[in-house]
């Protein structure tokens, strides 16, 4: 994905499909580099699609899914960033214990 260039892209709604669908498998995978890396591909793409004016219905047909796909990524990427949030919040919570019992220990001695 590192060597990608939209001018040689040809057909852009096959181009905004098949990665529209890659970036819903990676995010669904949580694979966030590889949804970034697509995300990238699909913004140079919708900018080549915008300089390119008017767009055809097979794009623009495209471009409404590829919308959809990034409203799902972006439910997906919120649940992740809430389980991490509890994971970090339980984390603090086992160190603020740690903390105790070794205090308690040293206390002791």
């Amino acid at each position: 994905m590192a060597d990608f260039d939209v001018a040689r892209v040809g057909d852009l709604s096959a181009a905004l499909t098949t990665r529209a669908s890659r970036l819903a498998d990676a995010a669904a995978q949580r694979d966030w580099a590889s949804v970034t890396a697509l995300d990238a591909e699909l913004n140079a793409i919708v900018r080549r699609c915008a300089a390119d004016g008017e767009p055809t219905r097979d794009v623009h047909a495209a471009l409404q899914a590829v919308a959809r796909v990034y409203e799902r990524a972006a439910a997906t990427i919120g649940d992740a960033h809430g389980e991490l949030a509890t994971w970090l919040v339980g984390l603090a919570e086992n160190r603020r214990a740690w903390i105790a019992y070794a205090t308690i220990a040293e206390v002791g001695q």
